[in-house]
């Protein structure tokens, strides 16, 4: 038998563990750039290769010389030791899976998996003989069983486990529409499954959708665990045999890979390997996507995204993908500002804790992990947040919300009274003892803490306008500094000079206007209650915009170069270069930078960037921004006639982009927030009934 090169072994069977015929290539292309004898050994080992795999099938398609396949020595209908083949129903990158039929000393149909043909090297037998020892040392009912083993007439070794029959994980969830929490309890049995496969001392560094099946017990969904080919063991050995993993090779899935896995350093790997798995699919069963798309990238650019870049958090992502992906609320059966809601905050802490880099940072083991999922599910506090006794308490406080408003009742009524009872008992001993004395002590005490009550009453009022004002100042010249940027960043040539920009005037009252060049009457350009934008350009040569900006109480009337800052209408000059809708992403930018994004100065500009969207015909982009708005003000918790207002311009948009099913939901529920005995915004009611009557027509 001609002996094959370690190297050319290596690399195939990494080519069978690649997910895409993309993949194959950029493996080839990555591992053998300046050695094309390594490549064509490979190749060739392909070729021989008789896999059935459509990904395979597709990479050979591009080398057509050779064959594809080799006659396998077992087929459907042979008898394999006591069992006969019915019929294939797997494979991987070392063997195939059958359905057989046992008829002694049992009757029963289980699933036999043996060796390939051709792949019975050293290597990757001893790899085959661990997974078969793995499978033996457990006992649980999410793993799959092993039943027997043996080997053919040929020597080649098989085992037999318990028949699953079931679909992945994922394809599960999105086919029968479960719901976020019973998709996480669907998790916290995977994680059951995980711990005990540690606590044997086995690592499966394989976790992923297709190696987790469910099927249905007594009605009820049950996972299973399978195919551990590439388990590692901790502190055992799992066979006599020899199995070694070169160092280069990339053993597991990149997409459920862990850094230290993509290192390609076997001896590093721990149970906290698993860990992130777990989070990738936990990532994935919330969102329906992965935390990283590593589709068509090279094994170094893999290498390097897995152990460098931080992945979106699942809300985050969640949300970019409202638009796009329509159908990740119907599978999940929700809508989208729900799940963001259920995941935001405690979910999105739990999972990227999983995905942590560091893995000292991660849960200990897979039971923790589904400790705090139960935690979550239960409203207690989980371990992931930042462990605040303000978050702690209110947590508390909103799964005993009951207990805890009797318990404050009793205990209330508990001091009342023995206050009560303490004062009478000592003013009726003073009296017997001292009447006189102690009335005129008591009056005179009562005077004394009146006064310190009402300056001390005095003292905080003062103080907290004080603070008052002194924040509406900061906001005030924190918004300046906001504007001021925006002007200058989408203005060359315009420098922020000791805070602010050069100005023709600057006067204290609203009204008062004093431009040196000679313009044009001013033009409404933007609103935004305490910013107020105009346009107007001079009539000389120079073509120099002003530009006046209300900024509070104060006016400032700013001269910018002839840069073009503002579009001009006038007849016989040039259009500019800067529309509204930039300038006003600009601001927008500016403004998170120094308010943060969930401010209602951020909110209010997202709601002008919506209109002029509106106004330009752009409704995605200006159903994003109201969206967000909307977001904003939901979590800032504005009064029901402000967040009234920001779901009829979301409903709006959504109309005029033709998504009349979620305009008229964002409509309708606009129109119940004002309230059937809302008279104080008669015209929005009106505005919204006119856009239900407009959808309806359509219809």
């Amino acid at each position: 038998m001609h002996r094959i090169d370690p190297r050319e072994e290596a690399l195939f069977l990494d080519a069978l563990n690649c997910d895409s015929p993309e993949q194959v290539t950029a493996l080839l292309d990555d591992r053998c750039a300046s050695e094309p004898e390594l490549r064509a050994g490979v190749l060739e080992l392909l070729r021989h290769h008789d896999s059935g795999n459509r990904i395979l099938d597709e990479t050979l398609v591009r080398f057509p010389d050779g064959q594809n396949s080799a006659p396998h020595d077992e087929r459907v209908g042979k008898v394999v030791g006591k069992y006969k083949l019915l019929e294939q129903i797997g494979e991987g990158g070392m063997g195939v899976v059958y359905m057989a039929e046992q008829d002694v000393p049992v009757c029963r149909k289980v699933a036999l998996k043996i060796i390939k043909l051709g792949m019975d090297t050293k290597n990757v037998v001893a790899r085959f003989e661990s997974e078969r020892q793995a499978l033996a040392l457990m006992d649980h009912p999410s793993i799959s069983k092993i039943l027997d083993a043996g080997a053919t007439e040929t020597g080649r070794p098989y085992f037999v486990m318990d028949l699953v029959r079931g679909t992945t994980v994922t394809d599960f969830c999105d086919k029968n529409r479960l719901p976020l929490r019973q998709r996480l309890d669907l998790f916290v049995q995977i994680c059951g499954a995980i711990h005990h496969a540690h606590q044997k001392g086995i690592i499966h560094r394989d976790l992923k959708p297709s190696n987790i099946l469910v099927t249905s017990h007594d009605g009820v969904p049950l996972p299973k665990i399978i195919d551990f080919g590439i388990a590692k063991a901790i502190n055992q050995r799992l066979t006599e045999k020899t199995l070694f993993t070169s160092y280069g090779d990339m053993i597991g899935t990149p997409a459920y890979m862990s850094p230290e896995q993509a290192e390609m350093c076997d001896a590093d790997v721990d149970t906290r390997s698993d860990i992130y798995s777990l989070g990738v699919l936990l990532y994935e069963l919330l969102t329906g996507t992965t935390p990283f798309n590593l589709t068509g990238k090279s094994y170094r650019e893999i290498h390097d995204v897995i152990s460098q870049d931080e992945p979106i958090f699942p809300s985050t992502r969640l949300n970019a993908l409202a638009e796009t992906k329509p159908e990740i609320g119907q599978e999940r059966a929700s809508d989208f500002l729900s799940m963001h809601r259920f995941i935001r905050g405690d979910l999105d802490w739990v999972v990227m804790r999983c995905l942590s880099k560091d893995r000292k940072q991660r849960y200990e083991t897979a039971s923790d992990l589904a400790r705090d999922l139960k935690r979550f599910l239960s409203g207690d506090p989980v371990e992931a947040a930042a462990p605040s006794v303000t978050y702690r308490f209110r947590k508390f406080f909103a799964k005993h919300r009951a207990s805890m408003l009797a318990a404050s009742t009793i205990v209330l009524a508990l001091v009342v009274g023995t206050v009560t009872s303490t004062v009478f008992g000592v003013k009726a001993h003073f009296q017997a003892q001292r009447a006189a004395q102690a009335e005129r002590l008591a009056e005179q005490r009562l005077e004394e803490t009146n006064a310190a009550w009402l300056q001390a009453k005095q003292d905080r009022d003062r103080a907290l306008a004080a603070e008052q004002q002194l924040a509406a100042l900061n906001r005030n010249e924190r918004n300046r500094t906001a504007f001021y940027r925006a002007v200058a960043s989408v203005s060359p040539g315009v420098e922020i000079t000791n805070g602010s920009l050069p100005m023709v005037a600057s006067t204290p009252t609203r009204n008062a206007t004093t431009i040196t060049p000679a313009v044009l009457p001013a033009v409404p350009m933007v609103t935004n209650d305490s910013l107020l934008v105009t346009r107007a350009e001079s009539t000389d040569a120079s073509g120099t915009f002003v530009l006046t900006a209300r900024l509070g109480e104060e006016q400032a009337v700013l001269a910018l170069p002839a840069q073009k800052l503002i579009p001009s209408t006038q007849p016989g000059h040039k259009q500019a270069g800067i529309s509204q809708t930039e300038f006003l992403r600009a601001l927008l930018a500016e403004q998170r930078r120094e308010f943060g994004d969930q401010d209602a100065v951020v909110a209010a500009t997202l709601k002008l960037l919506g209109d002029a969207y509106m106004v330009d015909g752009h409704f995605n982009e200006a159903t994003f921004a109201f969206r967000e708005c909307l977001l904003i003000k939901t979590e800032l918790k504005v009064d029901a006639i402000e967040r009234a207002e920001a779901t009829y311009v979301l409903g709006q948009a959504l109309s005029r982009g033709g998504k009349a099913t979620e305009a008229r939901h964002y409509l309708q529920t606009a129109n119940e927030l004002l309230g059937p005995g809302d008279t104080a915004s008669r015209e929005l009611r009106q505005a919204i009934e006119n856009a239900l009557t407009e959808l309806d027509s359509k219809d």
